[in-house]
C-alpha cells in the first residue's frame, strides 16, 4: 500500500487536508437513509403486530376432490354429469367410501354461481353436515387489481 500523500506546501505551512468531499459525502448518505426510513414508515404501522405463518410439512397425497357446480338456472353439475338434490347424498357417500377405500382424505369442493339460489346452496352444504363431510370449501373468483369482480380465474 502506498502511503497517503498530502499536498506539498511552498513554505513551511504544514500538510493541507480538505475535508469538503468527506462532508459532501457523509451528508448525502445522511439524506438518502433519511429518504428511505420516512419511505418505509408510510407503507408500515407499528401498532399492527402481524401473524406468524406455521404450517405443518404438506404430505405428498392429494384428497380425493368431489366438486359441485352451482349454476345460476338452478341445475347442479357433479363431477362433469349433471346431478339433482335429492341424489346428492347418496353421490356423497359413494364418493366417501371410495375415497376412504383407497386411503385418500376427502374434500367437497363447491363452485356456486353468485346468481344461484342460496337455498340450494344451503341444502348441498346441509347433505355435506349430513354425509359428515370434513372438508368443504366454497371456491369463488379472484378479485381484480382494481377491486372489482369481473376478470379473474376461479381455481
Amino acid at each position: 500500500m502506498a502511503p497517503i500523500r498530502f499536498e506539498k506546501a511552498d513554505d513551511d505551512r504544514p500538510p493541507r487536508v480538505s475535508f469538503i468531499p468527506l462532508i459532501d459525502i457523509v451528508l448525502q448518505i445522511i439524506c438518502f437513509y433519511l429518504f428511505v426510513s420516512a419511505g418505509v414508515q408510510s407503507y408500515q404501522d407499528a401498532s399492527v403486530e402481524l401473524p406468524v405463518m406455521r404450517a405443518e410439512q404438506l404430505t405428498s397425497e392429494r384428497p380425493a376432490e368431489f366438486t359441485i357446480n352451482l349454476a345460476a338456472d338452478g341445475t347442479m353439475n357433479v363431477n362433469g354429469s349433471l346431478l339433482d338434490a335429492a341424489s346428492l347424498p347418496a353421490a356423497l357417500a359413494a364418493a366417501k367410501a371410495k375415497a376412504a377405500e383407497l386411503n385418500q382424505n376427502f374434500m367437497v369442493a363447491i363452485r356456486a354461481d353468485r346468481r344461484q339460489q342460496f337455498a340450494l346452496l344451503d341444502n348441498v352444504l346441509q347433505a355435506c353436515r349430513e354425509a359428515q363431510v370434513a372438508a368443504v370449501s366454497i371456491r369463488s373468483m379472484a378479485p381484480t387489481a382494481g377491486g372489482g369482480s369481473g376478470g379473474g380465474v376461479a381455481p
